[in-house]
């Protein structure tokens, strides 16, 4: 069986195995094995059918953090034909009234505090079909754990749900009994939407990309491995983003790997988390490395003792960051970057033991092709729909990163605005610079982000990274500005000193960057001290803002002169 959930459940020792595999981090009572799962993964198979999904309807999933009966309810969906869809609990009015308009969603299932902004929504949305939304709260979860750990299977009650409101809970699909998932051949589940996670449109507006059934099977096949220790992972990332999803649903029910859930990252609990039960693998943003970074040393390195591996992604993190992390662990503990994306999983990364160069991002993983090209501009991205460049084959040569494989996924539902994603013979243009040496890749930065000087492509990530050596840097962010002649663009960079009595000048900052790079590289568009750099919750630069705050402190320096 080439179906997702056919995958989900193909190691039959997990499927019977009766110890925890899915465990609520708070209430670790809230636990479901490897038999409840399927029992109830089947039951909303039945209640899904019953309430009308049909085969390819979306069902957007709202949940109000992480909680252990998301596996279910994902595995719940795509068995009944559905689509599922990840959704911030934290989703505006505005942005859901955008993904209801995107992906026309049959179910919506939401917290308490998101009903009223959906049905308000949905009826603001008079052309749509009729949808239901379901309920899903402290009380759902702890039903469907409940159901999941009683040992009496049910058959199938062949009853259309009738009801007398388009409101109901998600409990409620328990009550048909249990049907088998939908099976797909392999040629069906090239095709076949699973899941689909939304990203960040270059208009604002959200887009949906969206994955076969043979597109997550192949990018969970790609990074398996067996490390030489017992994995047992936590998770804090959200679940409604990709980075989270990717370790919480399969890898527990495939390969045995129990997961202990935090409902959100919070720095102590998390900490005693990892410390109570004894945790060896977890995967982190560099927003969350900087915060573990801020507690007392002695508290963080206990509470970390027991992690063997920890996969750090979602943003660049600068390499004096990483080596301070990694001085927290246990010797025997590796901590590796990776690269990946929505709308591919992950590309390149480092295993348990992998010897790591500095700054870089590891291998291609299995089944990835990844190709340099020059840079071609935003402006020009249709000319190179139809099939990509001619590739960079040299070490050491900066080009976008443009990725192939059976783990893309099948495009993005958005507006007609939106160019094709994929050329005609696969190959994803990610928008991201890099270059490879020696077999591993390292990420410079955003092609966008690129600042044009007299010809030549400089990367603010570089000029930031060398910035970070300087013992007076905390932190810093490089946009692009014009040049006093006005004659080029050039970088300027806003600066967080580190406390103390004596900060750097920004003609000391100046000529540190020119003794370490090209004289085009240089800070000819000065350098702003700031009391902090705006960042995603991710660690990602918000340059935009940067960008936005320069514009207006240039227009006041006018105003002032």
């Amino acid at each position: 069986m080439s179906d997702l959930v056919s995958f989900a459940f193909g190691e039959p020792a997990y499927v019977n195995d009766t110890h925890p595999l899915y465990i609520d981090a708070d209430q670790p009572s809230r636990a479901i094995h490897g038999r409840g799962l399927r029992q109830l993964v089947r039951a909303l198979v039945a209640g899904f059918q019953a309430y009308g999904l049909q085969a390819g309807d979306c069902v957007p999933v709202q949940l109000s953090g992480n909680t252990v009966i998301h596996p279910a309810l994902q595995l719940g969906i795509i068995g009944a034909g559905g689509i599922y869809m990840a959704c911030n609990h934290t989703t505006s009015l505005y942005e859901m009234q955008h993904l209801i308009q995107l992906v026309s969603p049959r179910f919506i299932l939401t917290h308490p505090g998101g009903l009223p902004m959906v049905l308000s929504a949905c009826a603001k949305d008079t052309e749509g079909p009729s949808r239901r939304v379901s309920t899903v709260d402290e009380a759902s979860i702890d039903r469907l754990v409940q159901f999941a750990a009683t040992d009496v299977a049910t058959e199938l009650v062949n009853t259309p749900a009738t009801v007398a409101s388009e409101l109901f809970r998600v409990e409620d699909l328990l009550s048909f009994g249990e049907a088998d998932w939908q099976t797909l051949d392999e040629a069906t589940a090239q095709q076949a939407p699973a899941t689909m996670f939304l990203t960040s449109g270059t208009s604002g507006l959200s887009k949906a990309a969206t994955r076969s059934h043979a597109a997550v099977v192949s990018q969970i096949e790609a990074v398996q491995y067996e490390p030489p220790f017992a994995v047992k992972r936590a998770v804090a990332l959200p679940v409604h983003h990709l980075l989270g999803d990717y370790w919480t649903t399969i890898f527990p029910i495939r390969y045995g790997h129990p997961v202990h859930i935090l409902r959100r990252f919070e720095v102590t609990n998390f900490l005693d988390a990892l410390q109570r039960f004894a945790i060896t693998e977890t995967y982190l943003v560099p927003t969350m490395v900087h915060i573990l970074l801020s507690q007392d040393t002695d508290t963080a390195r206990a509470r970390l003792n027991s992690l063997r591996y920890v996969g750090i992604a979602g943003a660049p993190i600068e390499e004096t960051v990483l080596q301070r992390f990694r001085a927290l662990l246990h010797p025997e503990a590796y901590a590796s970057t990776f690269y990946g994306m929505t709308e591919a999983g992950v590309v390149t990364q480092y295993r348990y033991g992998d010897t790591r160069p500095a700054g870089g991002m590891g291998g291609r993983s299995m089944g990835y092709e990844v190709r340099l090209i020059e840079p071609v501009d935003e402006d020009d991205v249709r000319q190179i729909i139809s099939s990509a460049p001619p590739a960079i084959t040299g070490d050491d040569q900066p080009g976008e990163i443009l990725i192939r494989g059976p783990g893309m996924f099948l495009g993005y539902r958005a507006s007609p605005a939106v160019p094709a994603a994929l050329t005609a013979d696969g190959w994803f243009r990610t928008g991201d610079i890099g270059y490879r040496k020696e077999g591993h890749y390292y990420l410079m930065g955003r092609l966008k982000e690129l600042i044009k000087v007299r010809g030549y492509s400089v990367p603010p990530a570089e000029i930031e990274a060398v910035l970070l050596e300087h013992a007076g840097v905390h932190d810093v962010g490089v946009i692009r500005t014009t040049a006093p002649d006005g004659s080029t663009e050039a970088p300027r960079a806003y600066v967080v000193t580190v406390p103390g009595p004596v900060r750097p000048s920004a003609d000391e900052l100046a000529a540190w960057v020119l003794d370490k790079l090209a004289w085009y590289k240089g800070l000819d568009g000065g350098v702003v001290f700031v009391a902090s750099i705006p960042r995603t919750a991710a660690g990602k630069i918000q340059r935009g803002r940067l960008i936005q705050l320069d514009s207006q402190r240039d227009q006041l320096a006018q105003i002032l002169v």
